[in-house]
């Protein structure tokens, strides 16, 4: 059987545009200038809106009837001083108290003589008397109840079962002393 395989490109180019009709250019053209027509009214009410509404100085700011006048020296004198003016030569309040940095508003001082150690947040023998995870002896101290020699042989037993010699070194099976399936009798 053949392998299916993907179909070859059409080769035939799509179908050329025709021009448009004399009919259909003629109709384009039309609605281009009506368009047009219609954008230079609205440009011309525009402007001519503005201009009627703003009265404006030869400087272009518009014109109010007080853009030309400067200012009476009683509005910009200092007899009537506001009371959100502040004045330099009048003496300072004293503070109640020294106000504290707002970055140090929250610091809470602490009595460290109160405080108690917790070991950084780990168990302790003192925390958990009864965890035997803690209370394990180390592996390199003697127990109590053993003496030296007794110590010193029991590490050595301890070692050789680690390393699997000696008495504790797995013997090699034989046929006749192997293990039998408990279901058929057979060796395994």
């Amino acid at each position: 059987m053949e392998r299916p395989s993907t179909p070859p490109k059409r080769t035939q180019a799509p179908p050329a545009r025709t021009p448009p009709t004399p009919e259909i250019t003629r109709r384009i053209e039309e609605n281009r200038l009506k368009a047009k027509a219609l954008r230079e009214r609205t440009l011309a009410a525009q402007a001519a809106s503005e201009a009627s509404t703003t009265a404006r100085t030869p400087a272009g700011f518009i014109a109010t009837s007080d853009t030309s006048r400067k200012r009476s020296h009683a509005s910009i004198s200092t007899a009537d001083i506001p009371s959100t003016s502040r004045d330099a030569r009048a003496p300072l309040p004293a503070p109640e108290r020294i106000q504290a940095a707002r970055n140090f508003k929250s610091y809470v001082d602490h009595d460290f003589s109160k405080m108690t150690d917790t070991k950084g947040g780990f168990l302790s023998v003192e925390d958990d008397p009864f965890n035997k995870a803690l209370h394990a002896p180390k592996d390199g101290e003697k127990p109590a109840h053993m003496t030296l020699k007794e110590w010193e042989r029991h590490q050595v037993l301890k070692g050789l079962q680690r390393r699997k010699e000696g008495p504790f070194e797995p013997g090699i099976v034989t046929g006749k002393e192997g293990a039998k399936c408990r279901e058929c009798g057979g060796a395994g």
